[in-house]
């Protein structure tokens, strides 16, 4: 399969939509999309960047693996990234935005149907349940990718989930998998060899979750964190703070 890739510093930075027809596979993408001859991705996983192995890794993300005979869509292992997929008319459009993907279709959404919200919001209730389809006003179907792998080649479209993840053994266990799973993440981001680096940073709410990866973060030397303040004690409105430093005993 032919593979080519164009940057559009016009659009999004972590933007991207692939259209693949005719054995040919058009990239367009953002500014900070890493894109290569082998793959393109907006995310980070707990591996080795140049490997470009994240369908086989805790994924944060969306992209496309390239292979000799057909591309290999990843879907993120978080809920909060989706692939949307549009198969028909003699062509696979794919992309990690939906009004990114609604314009290169030249289609909408239904202004009729109130399920859209419904529909994408029930992946609180676990990835695997949620619904894997939305309709547009022309009745096209969009596929949603959620932990899943869409291999494309010339025979059609093979959806797959991603491996599942070991068993742990007991709390230890666990959480040493978390904070391996973090300072593997923090490594990828920061790798030389991508061509743009970043620090992570972890959003603080009021929530014990965010403390605890804000803890893993912290051990993999992650030093500021993001939170929401208000402004005073009578003063029901939310303003974004500035980064805090993380304290480490």
């Amino acid at each position: 399969m032919k593979f080519g890739f164009r940057c559009n510093e016009s659009i999004p930075a972590l933007a991207w939509c692939l259209t693949i027809a005719d054995g040919r596979a058009s990239l367009v993408h953002g500014p900070m999309v890493e894109a290569t001859p082998e793959f393109f991705t907006d995310g980070v996983w707990d591996g080795r960047f140049e490997d470009h192995r994240f369908d086989q890794r805790f994924f944060a993300g969306t992209g496309g693996i390239v292979r000799s005979d057909r591309i290999v869509l990843v879907g993120s292992s978080a809920p909060v990234d989706r692939v949307f997929v549009s198969i028909g008319e003699g062509k696979v459009v794919a992309s990690n935005s939906l009004p990114f993907i609604l314009v290169v279709l030249e289609d909408k959404l239904d202004s009729g149907d109130l399920s859209y919200r419904n529909r994408l919001m029930a992946v609180e209730d676990g990835v695997h349940i949620a619904p894997k389809w939305i309709r547009t006003a022309t009745g096209r179907r969009l596929r949603l990718l959620y932990d899943e792998t869409a291999s494309v080649s010339s025979r059609g479209v093979r959806v797959s989930r991603r491996p599942p993840y070991d068993d742990f053994r007991d709390f230890a266990h666990y959480r040493d998998t978390l904070q391996a799973t973090v300072s593997g993440l923090f490594e990828n981001a920061q790798s030389i060899a991508r061509s743009v680096r970043f620090d992570p940073t972890v959003s603080l709410s009021a929530g014990y979750d965010s403390v605890a990866v804000a803890t893993l973060g912290a051990h993999a030397g992650m030093r500021d964190a993001l939170t929401l303040r208000r402004p005073s004690p009578d003063d029901s409105s939310v303003l974004l703070d500035h980064l805090v430093p993380l304290q480490m005993p």
